[in-house]
């Protein structure tokens, strides 16, 4: 599971979607999911379906609950990307903004990835969801195919590109 956190503002939104395209691009099915006050949670499947459970179903507030939920509905989804979900220890892209964030960011460990709002509108404006090509390989290459981090690789060269402007 991934989490993307930051402002709710649209470019968050275009955020997941550009990176459920580039990473079906790279041939991985992708699962979106985002949480409701209550607890629930509106996932939309690879297919494109969108289920919400019943009211007073149980909470899906928790990573593995929202991944159990999402692989009972599609068992081929590789992924599950997550907004508004807050748990730590599970992996999160943080959008960013010149603006003050008024949420937390995500703690140093769970970081995989900042991606900067304004950059990003630009880039998708003119590349579509190319512009996150290198957002998706680390995606891959991170959290399903469990390679490690490393220092001044892949991710240094993202957040350089992603925050230059």
């Amino acid at each position: 599971m991934l989490r993307v956190v930051g402002p709710q503002i649209p470019a968050r939104n275009l955020l997941v979607i550009a990176l459920v395209e580039a990473l079906r691009a790279r041939g991985l099915r992708t699962a979106t999911a985002e949480l409701l006050a209550d607890g629930r949670a509106t996932a939309t499947l690879p297919s494109g379906g969108r289920v919400t459970p019943a009211p007073g179903s149980a909470p899906l507030d928790s990573a593995a609950a929202l991944a159990s939920f999402v692989a009972s509905l599609d068992p081929r989804a590789d992924l599950v990307i997550a907004e508004d979900h807050e748990q730590p220890g599970v992996p999160a892209i943080e959008l960013t903004t010149a603006a003050a964030s008024t949420g937390e960011a995500p703690a140093p460990d769970d970081l995989l990835a900042s991606v900067d709002a304004q950059r990003l509108e630009r880039d998708f404006t003119a590349r579509g969801a190319e512009a996150v090509a290198d957002l998706a390989a680390l995606v891959e290459a991170r959290l399903l195919r469990g390679e490690p981090p490393s220092r001044g690789g892949l991710l240094a060269r993202l957040r350089g590109r992603l925050r230059r402007g």
